[in-house]
């Protein structure tokens, strides 16, 4: 670790630490961030970024915040995942997996198999009629004009984190990208298509945008248009069949060709959630939003945006 005093080592392992819960609740709670300790090069990465100043700012603001990531995490628990759908009704069929739990009835009954045999051949088992979840994304945008100083911009971060949790739970790719007056770089991170999410989670690409997000500084002026047009564009060159989530975190406004940019939304299919921090002006945003949120206070009991995941 370098020259450090003892009290300084101290400070950089406790942040190590803290580094290695927020991957484990990333990765849902597998213990993936533990591996990063028993590692050479997993020790010498936490080691970097523990003493990344941006990155002990927005950990020390994750403490604070801590319900953030937390809330998340307890409404995933209702939300089922791709290729299992959502369940919206009961219909006749014969596919055992999705049967529902009466029918195990004539299943435990010798006298009744013979006639369940029968309904299944005639695909007249009773079964959960199931609405299945195409592949998409989830797309943050975060304004990162000098008005979005201090809390606003620590708020947005933790908020992007948050969501990153939910891409992950929903095997869904995830982008974050920030702008002022002009877009700055995209950054990606592809989903997974195991079943066991952990396994293969990429902790070199977490780092990375993690790290990327914690060193965004607020300055400059604002275009949302501009980036929700690079975003837009970018859903579009992925192709999906899904429906995918942008959502736009600003506190300032701008002036759109109304028409142009819906279309532009309705040709990459996707949904716009506009959150505006506090002041935010969101008569124009609404015209181009599928959602529209404000948020007054960025404390832990304001928990309006949860409502997006």
């Amino acid at each position: 670790m370098g020259k450090e005093t003892g009290a300084e080592a101290i400070e950089i392992t406790n942040k190590e630490m803290e580094i290695k819960g927020l991957i484990d609740k990333i990765a849902g709670g597998a213990g993936i961030g533990s591996e990063f300790t028993t590692k050479s090069e997993g020790i010498e990465m936490l080691n970097k970024i523990a003493m990344n100043t941006n990155v002990s700012q927005l950990l020390q603001y994750l403490q604070s915040r801590n319900r953030l990531i937390d809330e998340v995490i307890k409404r995933l628990k209702q939300r089922p995942l791709p290729g299992r759908g959502e369940i919206t009704g009961i219909k006749t069929g014969h596919e055992l997996e999705d049967m529902i739990p009466s029918e195990m009835v004539y299943l435990s009954d010798e006298e009744l198999q013979e006639e369940f045999l029968l309904r299944y051949a005639e695909g007249q088992i009773l079964q959960y009629e199931k609405k299945y979840i195409e592949p998409s994304s989830i797309y943050v945008v975060i304004d990162k004009s000098g008005s979005m100083a201090g809390d606003r911009i620590m708020w947005a971060k933790a908020v992007a984190l948050a969501l990153l949790l939910v891409a992950r739970r929903e095997q869904r790719d995830y982008f974050v990208r920030f702008f002022d007056e002009n877009p700055y770089p995209v950054q990606y991170l592809a989903r997974n298509f195991n079943k066991n999410l952990a396994s293969n989670f990429n902790k070199k690409d977490f780092i990375k945008i993690f790290t990327y997000i914690a060193s965004v500084q607020a300055g400059g002026g604002t275009s949302i248009s501009a980036a929700l047009e690079a975003a837009y564009r970018d859903i579009m060159s992925r192709r999906y069949k899904g429906i995918s989530d942008v959502i736009l975190i600003t506190d300032g406004e701008d002036t759109f060709d109304v028409n142009s940019m819906n279309e532009l939304k309705r040709k990459a299919k996707a949904r716009l959630h506009s959150i505006g921090l506090e002041d935010a002006n969101l008569e124009t945003l609404k015209l181009i939003s599928d959602y529209t949120y404000r948020v007054r206070a960025l404390d832990d009991k304001n928990g309006l945006w949860v409502s997006l995941v």
